[in-house]
Parts: C-alpha cells; sequence; structure tokens
C-alpha cells in the first residue's frame, strides 16, 4: 500500500495480479463443405486434448466430393457448390500457378478457366477463464494454421484467408490485407473461405477427356504430352488429401483489429492518483484514460498458444498442433478421382 511523506496510508490497493499467461483453448477445426454451411458445434464445445473421443477432433477425415460428368450423385455424399469462377495463371517459364479474376496475359501464362468451390474452415477456441477477461470467448483473436494438400507439398497454394503459414499468426479480420477470411466479434470464431478451384473442362468432360485437351490444344500442350501433364498435375492439386493444421494464440498486441481486445497492462509511475479517480475495473487496455504520467507493459511476453501435442508421447520429437485431416474428391463418370501426389504415385492415388 501506498503512503506519503507523512506514513499515512493513501487507501490504495494493497496488492495488484497480473492475470495473463494461461494458455487458450482450441475447440475444434471444422471443415464444411460450402460458405452457406452452419457449424455442427456451439461455443460451450469442450477443449481438444488430443484424445479421439472428442466430438470434433474425432480423428476421421472430413470428405467432400466434386460433382463432374456423369457423377453418381450418391445422396450419402457431400457435394461442394458451385460458387463462382476464376483463372489459373501458370508461369510459361516457371510452371509456378498462381489464381486471377480477370484472363491472365496469354504471353507470360497458361491460363485455365476453373470453377470455384469455396471449402468453409471454421476455427473455434476461446481463452482461459483465468485471464480476468470479461467474456473469453473474444480473446481468440490470433491464430496460427496452415492449409495443406497431398499434392501441394510445399504449401504453394495459398488458399486460406490470412497468412496460412503455420510459422506466422494472422490477427483478426485486418482491414484490407487478410482476405476470405470473418472473426466474429461476439464469440471469436474464424471462418476460413478456402478457395477451391477445380479446371471447368475438367469438371464437364472427365479427366482423361481434359489430358487429352491440354495435350492438343494450341494455346497449352500442343502436341507436347510431357507439358500437358505437367499442366494437368499443377491444376488439379487441390483434388487430394488434405491438413489443416491450427493453435490459437493469445491477444498480445494493441495495434491489430479488431481492436476491443486488451492487451496492455498500465502502472502508475512517479504519481500516486487519489483512488476516487482511478477507473473501476481492469486496469487492462489499449486506449486508457487515467490522471497522471503512467507506465505500460505490453503482454507480447506472456502470449501463449492453445496445447501442442506430442501424439507419438515422444519425448525427443517436436509437439505438433492438432491436425484436421479432409479429402476433396472429383465424383466422374469413371469413378472417383484425385491428384498424383509427387514422387508417391501408386495405383490408388487416382
Amino acid at each position: 500500500q501506498a503512503v506519503d511523506e507523512h506514513g499515512r496510508r493513501d487507501g490504495s490497493p494493497p496488492s495488484v495480479t497480473f492475470d495473463v499467461g494461461y494458455p487458450p483453448c482450441l475447440q475444434c477445426i471444422e471443415i464444411l463443405p460450402s460458405s452457406s454451411t452452419p457449424s455442427a458445434f456451439g461455443p460451450d464445445l469442450e477443449c481438444y486434448e488430443g484424445e479421439d473421443t472428442h466430438p470434433c477432433m474425432d480423428g476421421s477425415p472430413t470428405t467432400i466430393y466434386i460433382a463432374g460428368a456423369g457423377s453418381s450423385n450418391d445422396p450419402g455424399r457431400t457435394y461442394m457448390t458451385l460458387e463462382g469462377s476464376i483463372f489459373l495463371a501458370i508461369d510459361r517459364n516457371t510452371l509456378f500457378p498462381t489464381y486471377q479474376l480477370d484472363p491472365p496475359d496469354a504471353g507470360s501464362y497458361y491460363s485455365i478457366p476453373c470453377n470455384v468451390y469455396n471449402m468453409k474452415v471454421l476455427l473455434h477456441g476461446q481463452d482461459d477463464p483465468r485471464e480476468a477477461w470479461d467474456n473469453p470467448l473474444m480473446r481468440s483473436m490470433s491464430w496460427k494454421y496452415q492449409i495443406d494438400y497431398e499434392c501441394d507439398p510445399f504449401n504453394e497454394i495459398k488458399d486460406g484467408g490470412g497468412i496460412d503459414d503455420i510459422l506466422v499468426s494472422t490477427w483478426g479480420a485486418a482491414d484490407t490485407d487478410v482476405t476470405n477470411l470473418t472473426v466474429s466479434p461476439s464469440d471469436g470464431l474464424w471462418n476460413l473461405e478456402v478457395l477451391i478451384a477445380v479446371p471447368t473442362q475438367l469438371v464437364s468432360t472427365g479427366s482423361a477427356t481434359f489430358l487429352q485437351i491440354l495435350t492438343f490444344s494450341p494455346q497449352w500442350g500442343a502436341g507436347d504430352a510431357v507439358l500437358a501433364q505437367q499442366l494437368f498435375d499443377v491444376s488439379t492439386r487441390q483434388l487430394s488429401a488434405g491438413t489443416v493444421r491450427a493453435f490459437m494464440m493469445d491477444q498480445t498486441q494493441c495495434n491489430f483489429v479488431p481492436r476491443i481486445r486488451p492487451a496492455r497492462y498500465y502502472l502508475f509511475d512517479q504519481v500516486r492518483p487519489p483512488l476516487s479517480e482511478l477507473p473501476s475495473g481492469t486496469w487492462r487496455d489499449c486506449t486508457p484514460n487515467f490522471p497522471g504520467s503512467i507506465a505500460s507493459q505490453d503482454l507480447s511476453r506472456a502470449a501463449m498458444a492453445s496445447e501442442l501435442f506430442d501424439f507419438d508421447n515422444d519425448p525427443n520429437t517436436p509437439k505438433t498442433p492438432p491436425i484436421k485431416d479432409f479429402r476433396i474428391i472429383l465424383d466422374e463418370a469413371a469413378g472417383d478421382f484425385t491428384c498424383n501426389p509427387p514422387l508417391t504415385q501408386g495405383a490408388g492415388d487416382r
């Protein structure tokens, strides 16, 4: 308790607690077949701690189909909904792919029109209630995550909203930089609209015919079977097994949107304000209105991540974030089609 030069107590509290540094709770990585599909889970879902019996993270992959030419339209299967179109631009020199809304320059790129499907990934999480925050759901502010495909081993396809890199944090719904990502301010639920682009002619004609079109069309293979196969492989990489890896991070900086989550503690420095002038509640804010001079301490060094798991119980191997598996399959007349993974081709891959 503070005393003045005459030894008189000023009524300030005898102690101050810093309630921060507890790991947040990852509840679920949910994969849904379209942007309009509602979540199957509520905000009271328990934390995932690596168990196979968790109602969301049960270990079984989420399998989603795209209806192609001669599709069986099996009522027992979940199909994606066509939501638009886009162009796959493949660099003529490097064969590096990017997606463009407008037709790319034909002199620099192979241009392949594609159907667009949106796979929705929901990241459910909340902060630990011991963090002394009045709404723990609103603290699921930052995540590290990555969406991978078996046929895209170097994560060249940046199709998830935000960074899509497990090594870098993605913060909230940024003003201009983050696309295909929304964050609910009421419950902290993250919604990633994952772009699934499938060549239009592959869907309408089938995989065998599409490869022939690529081989003999003047704008693509022009009789070069090797080049045609390369273009085929690049344009079908999302039709494969995949994973979403993710873990949640505490909110630790004030300059990320939305800016309603306090991430800085304030302490009085060389001043003793009257107790009557101090605001009630937490002294933790990004824009305080305290009288006198104050010092501050941000929480970045106290940032905690949701639990990482050592699934093989080997203390000598690094822990891994929780993983949710999925598969995207083209249902066509010839059967189920998926891409050929690099260096691991086998009879069961297509």
